[in-house]
């Protein structure tokens, strides 16, 4: 049985015991599950919460839950374990997800600065929210499997290989990159969000012509960079030495 996204959060919003209004609960959590991207079964928020049954789905302790109910009871205990009571408040209170997802304590349970990135998913969610609600969470059984290993380029002597990863490309001041699978767009990036995304793991390829942003592929794949050859230059004679003779070592060996 495929559930969505929408499904999810309503189910969870009567376990919490709030409304389930479109631009307040669902808009918030329907942001939190795209920008997770998880695969985990039942577990659309990416919790670890040890409920009765679970498997893990990753080596970092994110779990895979039994039943749609315990994927509900799993976020609950998260949510209500003393760390966000202002997330909680704000859900039960009916704020408008923008100020709801502006809340520092969700940096507390990404573990790294994520609420400017909410922001800019949160808009997409509300730019077309029966795509966004209609995803499927994780229904499966098992960590996904390893995804097969890139075949390398041969490389070429006029060619460099780069590989791209999650930040697909910078330049100047603007960037495009994947938050949670969504093509993001920033201009004026600055020095701050830089450190930040190379922090946790992204990769920047730089001075790439901001006219040709909208064509830089937006997944993991190697790339040929042409670049110019390198210059040969001819290797440099040395006139023997006489035996015999110690050669000046200001004048080469030649007398003045």
């Amino acid at each position: 049985m495929t559930i969505t996204y929408e499904q999810f959060a309503r189910g969870f919003c009567a376990d919490l015991g709030c409304p389930a209004n479109e631009s307040q609960q669902l808009d918030t959590l329907v942001t939190v599950f795209t920008l997770e991207d998880s695969k985990a079964t039942y577990n659309p928020a990416d919790t670890m919460e040890p409920e009765p049954g679970t498997t893990d789905f990753n080596p970092q302790g994110v779990k895979n839950y039994p039943t749609l109910e315990e994927g509900f009871a799993a976020l609950k205990a998260t949510l209500l374990n003393g760390e966000y009571p202002e997330i909680v408040a704000m859900l039960k209170a009916g704020d408008d997800a923008s100020r709801v997802l502006s809340c520092e304590e969700w940096n507390v349970y990404a573990g790294v600065p994520i609420t400017r990135d909410y922001a800019e998913v949160l808009a997409a969610v509300r730019n077309d929210r029966a795509a966004y609600y209609g995803r499927s969470i994780g229904e499966g059984t098992g960590p996904p499997p390893s995804p097969p290993s890139p075949v390398e380029p041969t490389p070429t002597p006029t060619s460099k290989e780069s590989t791209l990863g999650k930040i697909v490309v910078a330049t100047g001041d603007t960037a495009v990159y994947l938050v949670g699978g969504v093509p993001v767009v920033k201009q004026h990036i600055n020095n701050e969000l830089t450190q930040f995304l190379l922090s946790v793991g992204y990769e920047i390829q730089r001075d790439v012509d901001t006219a040709g942003l909208a064509l830089v592929p937006l997944k993991t794949e190697a790339v040929v960079v042409p670049v110019a050859a390198p210059e040969l230059v001819p290797p440099q004679v040395v006139a023997p030495v006489p035996a015999g003779e110690d050669p000046d070592p200001l004048t080469g060996g030649n007398p003045a």
